[in-house]
């Protein structure tokens, strides 16, 4: 399996979180958001310059 970050998922594209590498408030609101390791995403859309990402 090939290891992505979300930002190179394209829309419609599933992967699983093994990693998540940000700091502090964002670290902790990621988690909140129930994002954490071994979670499955799906890409709904992406903003036209890539930021935000809807999962």
């Amino acid at each position: 399996m090939a290891v992505k970050k979300l930002s190179e998922l394209k829309n419609g594209e599933r992967g699983k979180i093994i990693k998540i590498s940000g700091k502090g408030n964002v670290h902790r609101r990621l988690l909140d958001m129930g994002l954490v390791s071994g979670s499955e995403v799906t890409v709904q859309r992406k903003a036209p310059l890539g930021d935000p990402i809807e999962i």
